[in-house]
């Protein structure tokens, strides 16, 4: 109990059955050690790699919805940005998120977009980065995101839009 406590239940497993276990608990240890370390490296600026103010503004056209961001996504914008989404959602499960305005996204910025992408998909719906800078793509390459989101150099949600307020 005490192990499992203290986090170190992988120990006890791995001391139970290591003939199973020590391949799996190698591989992963260099596998998830090479993303955290890539993670922080790139992510070690977050506190200084946004000037800008965050903005989230939501704009319905053509049967899709279209969220275009400004600046950082992430702890500072969160709330925004998820009401933004599921006001976007009761529209059209059908969401494009602009991101030329963008500078970073954090892993909590990253897991809005997630759980944002997830609900759309839920829905039988999809969520399209659009006009995603290379900074941006890098980092989600980086947090390992950049095969689970369908990116597109440009959208066509902005035509005769209407914007909504957050």
């Amino acid at each position: 109990v005490w192990m499992q406590k203290s986090g170190f239940e992988w120990l006890y497993r791995i001391m139970q059955e290591p003939r199973r276990l020590w391949r799996r608990y190698v591989i992963d240890l260099f596998v998830f050690t090479d993303r955290f370390v890539r993670q922080w490296w790139y992510l070690r600026g977050a506190k200084r790699a946004s000037k800008n103010r965050p903005a989230v503004e939501l704009i319905l056209a053509g049967g899709k919805a279209l969220l275009n961001i400004r600046g950082k996504i992430g702890i500072e914008n969160t709330e925004e940005f998820k009401k933004m989404g599921r006001q976007a959602l009761a529209v059209t499960p059908e969401i494009e998120v602009d991101l030329s305005g963008v500078d970073f996204v954090d892993s909590v910025g990253a897991g809005v977009l997630v759980d944002l992408a997830n609900q759309a998909s839920e829905m039988g719906g999809k969520l399209i980065l659009v006009s995603v800078p290379p900074k941006i793509r890098q980092n989600l390459n980086v947090l390992g995101l950049d095969t689970i989101f369908r990116i597109t150099t440009d959208g066509n949600a902005q035509s005769d839009a209407r914007p909504l307020t957050a």
